[in-house]
């Protein structure tokens, strides 16, 4: 069975998705380091401490409009053949389809899709493919062979053209594997590099935020996620959401903190970032949150990483109607 994430991960956002927290805590002077608060969660206690600073944060930020991109049918089959080698051979033609905001290309099940947002994606056979065990290519020439592979993506224009967009290394790694569970064995199926996109000093934050290429066997380039936007600035939006708000926001609506089986929550750091939402019905206008890197602490003393957020204005909505 293929893993596309981390298993404790999956087990945060199910727990993160499934569940109602009603928190009442309260944060004294300045809100600085060691600030912290027990409530009831199910019968028990739950701490959340407050392990960063929440002063300093701006009142407005730049409002991002996302520009539409409507690539045509003959750039596609371009990029489709310079930068993905999709050409047309004795196993398959090379055919394009355009629905509404999206334009496919494809060759059998290889499929090149570019959004009108900016953002692509490309998936082969081999993506999901779980056996024979692949050869993969260590870390350090999997970032290798991903910089050169993004040189090309930003050389045929395909990352936002916006020169306060930037994209970031973030990690290197498995990120799915496959057993047989008889023989009590496990091996990876794929190797990803990860990025972030940056507008200025602000994360692309979202559903739909994936940047990576994915190795598989032979270090062959079996996928490749650009969820970027194509964005323009439209003016300032003011931060109508204090950060003291924002706080009682978040233990009104994080579902994860009634969980029966979390502990501890640590809040190691907040930041302001920018709401991407879906890559195929993400906002016109992206809405600044306020996203804080906490630590989960579960009951068995199992740890995990995980983002929490909340909007930072009340004139923008995180999923438009």
């Amino acid at each position: 069975m293929k893993l596309k994430r981390n298993l404790t991960t999956i087990l945060i956002i199910i727990v993160a998705s499934a569940l109602i927290v009603y928190v009442s805590f309260s944060i004294e002077g300045s809100m600085k380091s060691n600030a912290w608060s027990s409530f009831l969660g199910r019968n028990r206690e739950v701490t959340i401490i407050i392990n960063c600073s929440l002063s300093g944060l701006p009142r407005e930020v730049p409002l991002l409009r996302v520009v539409r991109r409507n690539i045509t049918e003959t750039e596609a089959l371009y990029i489709a053949r310079e930068v993905f080698n999709l050409t047309d051979d004795v196993f398959g033609e090379v055919k394009v389809i355009r629905l509404r905001h999206v334009l496919t290309v494809f060759k059998n099940k290889i499929r090149l899709i570019f959004f009108d947002c900016g953002a692509i994606r490309y998936t082969t056979p081999e993506y999901y493919s779980t056996y024979p065990p692949p050869i993969l290519p260590s870390e350090e020439e999997a970032i290798r062979k991903a910089e050169s592979f993004m040189r090309k993506i930003r050389n045929y224009g395909l990352m936002p053209r916006n020169p306060k967009i930037s994209i970031k290394l973030h990690r290197v790694g498995p990120t799915a594997w496959s057993s047989i569970s008889a023989l009590d064995i496990e091996w990876p199926t794929e190797l990803s590099v990860r990025y972030w996109a940056y507008y200025e000093d602000k994360i692309l934050f979202g559903p739909s935020d994936e940047i990576e290429v994915v190795f598989g066997d032979n270090g062959k380039i079996i996928a490749f996620y650009g969820y970027w936007r194509e964005v323009e600035e439209a003016g300032k939006i003011e931060l109508t959401v204090s950060i003291e708000e924002a706080i009682e926001k978040l233990k009104e609506s994080s579902m994860l903190l009634k969980s029966s089986k979390v502990a501890t929550i640590v809040i190691n750091n907040v930041r302001l970032a920018y709401w991407v939402g879906d890559v195929l019905k993400g906002p016109e206008y992206l809405p600044p949150i306020y996203l804080f890197d906490a630590l989960v602490v579960f009951t068995d003393g199992t740890k995990g990483l995980i983002n929490l957020w909340v909007p930072a204005t009340k004139e923008l909505q995180l999923y438009p109607p």
